[in-house]
């Protein structure tokens, strides 16, 4: 074997051992992050990096899995997980799990569908868990319903939200809308139009 082929050989090597030591050390194994992502944007797409600088792997959950189509959720569960995919793939390549969480009538059955869809991916085993979030409104007691996790909380990137991103595509306003979309969301801008000026 040339010297060349035995240089890059061990080039490869080390850059490899270096990413793996980078996970080895991370202080979560997981980190739990659940939203409704209707869209998924780029203060989400924060949250994930947040998250993945601290945790070896993040779980997303995406909520309202089982409700119809509205203005609120203009998206099905299965086209969230497509464009969230297609955002990540690149850069978080087998460091994400993405889910669907349904709603519940209580708090108590929404609370053991998180643990069970938790524990489907992490196992029963010894796992460092996290949830991270943001404290927005009364809506996001949720956050507190998990206190045998870790609670990462995580500032508001730039005031975006999705419900001002659904307003803006209900009115027509693409190019302002693109500002808050990571560019592989863009494609999924005619879909959700649809449906939002359907049930605006």
């Amino acid at each position: 074997m040339s010297k060349f082929k035995i240089t890059i050989l061990i080039f490869f090597y080390l850059i490899n051992s270096a990413i793996a030591k980078t996970v080895e050390n991370k202080k979560f194994t997981y980190t739990v992050f659940i939203g409704r992502f209707q869209p998924f944007h780029d203060g989400h797409l924060k949250v994930v990096e947040s998250a993945l600088q601290v945790s070896e792997k993040i779980i997303i959950l995406c909520g309202s899995a089982n409700k119809p189509r509205s203005f609120k959720n203009p998206l099905t569960f299965s086209e969230r997980k497509e464009l969230i995919s297609k955002v990540l793939e690149d850069n978080y390549n087998n460091r994400y799990f993405i889910e669907a969480l349904d709603d519940y009538e209580s708090d108590d059955d929404w609370r053991n569908s998180v643990l069970n869809s938790v524990k489907k991916i992490a196992g029963k085993g010894k796992t460092r868990v996290a949830l991270i979030g943001h404290q927005k409104d009364a809506s996001s007691y949720y956050l507190s319903l998990f206190p045998e996790w870790r609670y990462l909380e995580v500032e508001n990137y730039q005031g975006i939200n999705a419900t001002d991103i659904r307003k803006l595509i209900s009115q027509n306003k693409i190019d302002e809308v693109k500002h808050f979309l990571p560019p592989q969301a863009h494609e999924f801008i005619p879909l959700i139009k649809k449906y939002v000026g359907e049930f605006n």
